[in-house]
């Protein structure tokens, strides 16, 4: 009896003891496969231009990030003073950009923070932008009815929606300068196929109309936009102006419209406010065509800008004590056309553009125009490349009493 009475105490004192470990074990077990990532080897892949992106393995979560700059060296002379010569060399753009996708595909989003004097608009007061450029959340559950929100550009004309990396020229048109409408900070509804006929791709906006940077409560003054592009030949990315495939032909069509309640500046979202402070309502119109084909591209746009009402702002001149004037509205119309060649055996590309401004009857917008060309050299295609080009802009006072531009630009991407 003793002998089997310790051998049974002895075994169940072994047994007990191993319980806690053993339940301890399994509990650590438990927690680290509950907490061990479903994806934990992620996918990282590099593309000059494109930038450094990593993926996880479930590709549920993505992140890009791209760096871009832009060196640029200006000389100009105003022929209506034979002295007047200026010369630049700055950081014309320099971008940082972030984007990718949270949860799944259809959750994406895109930043680009530009950190230049200009992308800043730096003066001798400080800047005048931060260095958030866009920063918009992308929804594309529905193919017919995707959904983006945040800052960004409006999307109203292709030669301001087509980016800065991707032009033909140094910089775009005067004609864009003049009449686009920026960036804002609102909604959009979009397609970039409807219907899936691979012919259609249409855009709504609605937003806030105070521009890039809007951070305070405002009255109701909202900025409506829409347009439609039409694929006569199949899509395409019309966004980007040389072709590098040279494939067969390509056809884009577009049409936009935009109103704008109680604009404050004087071209909209942009520019200087009124000088007696008021308001205006502007209508907004544009047309554009983008024809590609074998290395040769063709832009050609037209653009609109009309007053539905002008409401003061009672401001009072600090000097007589007088009311100030009410300042008339920019409105007139604006035309370019552009057109380029890439060279089959080498990455040489030239160009040509006329763009000419003119004001209204009791309009503040001045006559413009400008003719000039480039020649672009493609290291990389856009991710580096250097571009030279050359115009002639003048006024009212005719072609003779112009001013020349001559700039050179060296762009990399990351």
């Amino acid at each position: 009896m003793p002998a089997r009475f310790y051998l049974l105490t002895i075994c169940l004192s072994t047994t007990i003891g191993t319980l806690p470990a053993a339940a301890q074990s399994a509990k650590t077990a438990g927690e680290a496969t509950e907490q061990q990532p479903k994806a934990v080897l992620p996918h990282v892949q590099f593309k000059p231009g494109k930038g450094l992106s990593i993926q996880s393995a479930d590709q549920r979560f993505k992140l890009s990030t791209k760096l871009r700059v832009q060196m640029l060296y200006s000389l100009s002379k105003d022929h209506a003073d034979s002295d007047n010569a200026e010369h630049s060399l700055m950081l014309r753009r320099a971008r940082v950009s972030f984007g990718g996708h949270a949860f799944n595909a259809h959750n994406r989003f895109e930043v680009q923070l530009a950190v230049s004097p200009r992308d800043l608009s730096q003066s001798a007061t400080g800047p005048r932008h931060t260095p958030v450029l866009d920063w918009m959340l992308i929804f594309d559950y529905l193919r017919d009815l995707s959904l983006r929100v945040g800052q960004a550009k409006v999307p109203y004309s292709i030669e301001r929606l087509t980016s800065s990396g991707s032009l033909q020229m140094v910089d775009r048109s005067s004609v864009n300068s003049e009449f686009n409408l920026d960036r804002d900070i609102g909604v959009s509804l979009f397609s970039e196929d409807l219907f899936g006929l691979g012919l259609l791709r249409y855009f709504l906006y609605l937003g806030v109309g105070e521009g890039r940077d809007a951070f305070a409560a405002d009255d109701f003054g909202m900025l409506y936009s829409a347009r439609v592009e039409l694929f006569p030949l199949g899509l395409f990315k019309n966004t980007a102006q040389t072709d590098f495939e040279r494939g067969p032909a390509r056809l884009a069509i577009g049409l936009a419209y935009a109103l704008h309640d109680n604009a404050k500046r004087n071209r909209g979202i942009i520019g200087d406010g009124f000088a007696d402070g008021g308001t205006a309502d502007l209508h907004n119109a544009t047309v554009d065509v983008m024809f590609i084909w074998r290395g040769f591209s063709l832009l050609g746009a037209f653009m609109w800008r009309g007053e539905r009402a002008r409401k003061s702002g009672g401001a009072i001149d600090q000097t007589t004590g007088d009311p100030v004037a009410l300042e008339n509205v920019r409105e007139g119309t604006g035309w370019v056309a552009q057109a380029g060649y890439l060279l089959g055996a080498l990455p040489l590309e030239f160009a040509t553009r006329f763009a000419a401004v003119r004001g209204a009857t009791d309009s503040s917008l001045s006559k413009k125009n400008e003719v000039g060309g480039a020649v672009s050299y493609y290291f990389f295609k856009h991710a580096m490349k250097m571009q030279l080009d050359y115009f002639r802009t003048w006024g009212s006072s005719g072609i003779d009493n112009g001013a020349d531009q001559l700039r050179v630009q060296l762009q990399l991407a990351l």
